[in-house]
């Protein structure tokens, strides 16, 4: 527990304390990971060559960089733990300690002290976080948290993921099947049946989704953000999306960007034409220009978003100027 597992300047960060981090992080999503994915989670590799227990323990390292970084510069905001909150802060160390067998605070490497350390660490940064977006630029305007909703057909024509997570590709006479499906929609559409029951005949269904109309200037995409993309707002639920905006303070769209463009391109009511990309098969409706609920609640998001980023910007200053080693 003692052994130093990354330095701050002159400052030692003792494994014990990161350990603790990582498995009580563990131990709060497991039976939801075990749930979904099954027995040997941790050891799966998900996303590059890192299993998910790897990216938990560099995560873990990231997380205690960032606490003792805050720590460091607490005077900088005038930032301390009372004598009061010290003590309520033993309190729950105590309380943690009692309420768990021996096993298991042996596993976590847990001490009073550790817990009390990193219980002081969290309280510091939500202090630290608090004083330093004070000073943040976090208006949000209304073409900033405009949301319009649609209805969307979406049908994939390459492949699906099963019940298992796994991608499973379509043969042709399935390709095949699909495009039939997209060709009934369009067909029933012409007659002037609505989205909805075009989408029934044809054998498949409909959803409703909401999505941000403003575009931000200062946004990098990736080179993949406009494929392999869902909705998340949707009401079917997305399984995996590649679509990323990076530093950006806005909503990211989750969706391809030719839905988006078509959808930008109606007028409320409208339907459009059938959309291909390389996998998938759209046909979009803007049912609203401004969808209230969904504009107000992503006005809080954009203001969240701001005030992240701005935060994220004093923690890289002060990190830039730091000699932290692992």
């Amino acid at each position: 527990k003692t052994a130093t597992v990354a330095t701050l300047d002159k400052e030692d960060i003792k494994l014990g304390l990161v350990n603790f981090m990582i498995r009580y992080q563990e131990a709060g999503y497991d039976d939801m990971y075990i749930q979904y994915m099954g027995e040997g989670y941790w050891d799966k590799t998900v996303s590059g060559d890192n299993t998910v227990l790897e990216t938990w323990k560099k995560n873990a390292i990231e997380e205690a960089h960032e606490l003792y970084t805050l720590k460091a510069h607490q005077s900088d905001y005038d930032v301390e733990v009372s004598d009061d909150e010290k003590k309520e802060i033993k309190k729950a160390a105590e309380k943690f300690m009692k309420a768990n067998s021996d096993d298991v605070i042996d596993e976590m490497s847990a001490t009073e002290e550790i817990v009390e350390e990193y219980l002081e660490l969290r309280l510091i940064k939500s202090k630290m976080y608090a004083a330093i977006i004070k000073n943040a630029d976090s208006s949000v305007t209304d073409e900033e948290a405009n949301m319009a909703a649609y209805t969307i057909v979406k049908l994939d024509y390459k492949g699906a993921y099963d019940s298992n997570y796994k991608y499973q590709t379509y043969t042709d006479e399935q390709s095949a099947q699909i495009k039939a499906q997209a060709d009934a929609v369009v067909e029933a559409l012409a007659g002037r049946s609505s989205l909805e029951d075009a989408a029934k005949a044809a054998g498949t269904k409909a959803t409703t989704g909401t999505y941000a109309t403003y575009v931000d200037p200062d946004a990098e995409k990736t080179d993949d953000s406009d494929k392999k993309s869902d909705d998340t707002e949707s009401k079917e639920s997305s399984k995996s999306s590649d679509s990323k905006t990076k530093d950006s303070v806005y909503t990211t769209n989750n969706l391809d960007q030719s839905v988006v463009d078509a959808l930008n391109s109606l007028e409320e009511g409208q339907t459009s034409d059938l959309i291909t990309t390389d996998s998938t098969y759209y046909i979009v409706r803007l049912d609203k220009k401004t969808d209230d609920e969904a504009t107000e609640s992503n006005r809080k998001t954009v203001k969240g978003n701001k005030e992240d980023k701005y935060y994220n910007g004093i923690l890289s200053g002060w990190q830039d100027d730091e000699k932290w080693s692992v």
